[in-house]
């Protein structure tokens, strides 16, 4: 979703997007990630990370991406899968923030969420699924699939077979998906139903 701050409507862009994380899109090309920290009539101000205010004047055309709570697995480079999902906290706020957003662990424990969290799930790849599989090692296998690296294979947030040197073993709902994602991985495993 696409937005930018006009003096005419700076109220109803404060409560939808204030405290959330989104995309600055550069006049010049290019977007930048960053966090809006406030919003008054006459500007917006974010951050990239760094705690430095940056300030972007209303009426000025400058545009802001913001990206929807897609429920989902991201690869996240040195730390592992992070699964999102909205909350129904604040249904009236657009994007990723606080206040509607949720992330959990390979382990499903509950995360906060930070700049440099979110910026390494989402600045390299949106859908990153080039990280290599491995029995040991935590991978989001796809947007719904994880495997937790200790034998288990996760449905979104749902343990729904085991996935271990002789094979997948899952729920028979899920096995012709399962199939096709090992098939697309290359991963060189049977599966079969529970």
């Amino acid at each position: 979703m696409l937005d930018s701050l006009s003096t005419e409507s700076w109220e109803d862009f404060r409560q939808r997007y204030l405290h959330t994380y989104c995309w600055y899109r550069r006049k010049g090309g290019g977007q930048t990630f960053v966090y809006i920290t406030d919003v008054r009539p006459e500007q917006v101000a974010f951050t990239v990370g760094d705690g430095i205010r940056y300030y972007v004047e209303a009426d000025s055309g400058a545009v802001f991406e913001f990206i929807p709570v897609d429920r989902g697995w991201f690869n996240q480079i040195g730390s592992g899968p992070k699964y999102l999902y909205r909350v129904p906290e604040r249904q009236w706020r657009r994007g990723i923030s606080d206040g509607n957003t949720a992330v959990r662990d390979h382990a499903m424990n509950r995360l906060d969420i930070d700049y440099k969290m979110l910026k390494g799930i989402f600045e390299p790849a949106r859908d990153n699924w080039n990280v290599p599989f491995s029995l040991t090692t935590p991978v989001a296998l796809s947007r719904n699939f994880m495997s937790n690296g200790a034998g288990a294979l996760f449905f979104n947030d749902q343990h729904v077979g085991t996935i271990t040197k002789d094979g997948v073993k899952v729920d028979h709902l899920l096995l012709q998906e399962v199939r096709d994602i090992v098939r697309r991985r290359n991963i060189n495993l049977p599966v079969e139903a529970m």
